[in-house]
C-alpha cells in the first residue's frame, strides 16, 4: 500500500488511510449519508436523523506516513460479514 497513491479521509473526529481510489469512493458514499442517534422509547428502536457528517478527503504521499516500529504496512482488520457478525454469540463481562 505504501507505493499507492495514498489518501487520508476524516469522518468526524477520526482520520483513516486508504488508497485514492477507496478514499474516493468512501467520500462519494459519505456525500449522501446523514447521522443519525438512536432513541429507544417505549418498544422500538427508532432513528432519529440528524446533519450531514464533516467528511474531508485529503491526498497524501507515501512519504508522509510513518509506521510504528517494526511494521511495514498497514494490517487492516480481517474481514466480517454482517452475517458473520450478527451469528456471533453475546459474550457477558462477569461480575
Amino acid at each position: 500500500m505504501a507505493s499507492a497513491p495514498l489518501a487520508v479521509v476524516t469522518i468526524g473526529y477520526k482520520t483513516y488511510l486508504l488508497s485514492r481510489a477507496k478514499a474516493t469512493k468512501l467520500l462519494e458514499l459519505m456525500s449522501e449519508a446523514v447521522e443519525c442517534d438512536w432513541d429507544f422509547s417505549g418498544c422500538v428502536r427508532n432513528y432519529v436523523v440528524g446533519e450531514a457528517p464533516n467528511v474531508e478527503l485529503r491526498f497524501i504521499e507515501p512519504s508522509q506516513v510513518v509506521m510504528p516500529d517494526g511494521v511495514s504496512s498497514p494490517a487492516p482488520a480481517s474481514r466480517r460479514t454482517a452475517k458473520a457478525i450478527t451469528r456471533q454469540p453475546l459474550r457477558l463481562a462477569n461480575k
